[in-house]
């Protein structure tokens, strides 16, 4: 189908892209594909597939699950991705290869930089694993937002704090693949 061999082609390329992208920055371009079929046709796999593919290319690939039969926001499966995002920067910092554990690094270090402690609790908020990112950084750890930061965790605050976290890590050095499954 039209939709197999298009996101196949994006995979293809990727090795192309991924050396353009050195030369600019990671934010200046982004892929987006959306693969629709019946049940059962087989679109999970594929997606999957793909993802196995990005990873030993070096990407970092999260899935956000629409829950079936559960009444949900695409809020909660938007902030699911993101969540999922950091819980694999965490586990990389945490895990044995050594180049993952140095991106880990980095990319807490760049998120520390670029947001300041209300920032990131209201972040922590609506991301529990930021909290074990950001951890013991300076002898603390941030909590799960406070009355004071959630008074200002407005939708448009949430899409800039949620794009800059997304363009702050894109911006260390890997790519990123968020795929939502129903």
């Amino acid at each position: 189908t039209k939709q197999v061999k298009k996101i196949l082609e994006v995979a293809s390329n990727l090795e192309g892209s991924n050396k353009r992208e050195k030369e600019q920055s990671s934010s200046d371009c982004a892929n987006a594909i959306f693969v629709s079929g019946t049940a059962g046709s087989g679109k999970s796999f594929l997606v999957q597939r793909v993802g196995d593919y990005l990873i030993s290319q070096h990407w970092i690939v999260v899935r956000a699950k629409f829950q079936k039969g559960l009444e949900h926001e695409s809020q909660d499966v938007v902030l699911s991705a993101f969540d999922n995002l950091v819980k694999q920067v965490v586990n990389m910092r945490e895990g044995a290869n050594e180049e993952d554990i140095k991106y880990g690094h980095n990319a807490t270090k760049a998120i520390l930089d670029l947001l300041d402690k209300d920032c990131l609790a209201s972040l922590a908020s609506r991301l529990p694993n930021l909290k074990w990112l950001v951890k013991d950084v300076d002898g603390d750890c941030i909590g799960a937002g406070t009355a004071e930061s959630e008074k200002g965790n407005s939708y448009w605050r949430q899409v800039f704090l949620l794009s800059s976290l997304l363009g702050t890590i894109l911006s260390v050095g890997r790519q990123v693949m968020i795929y939502c499954d129903d």
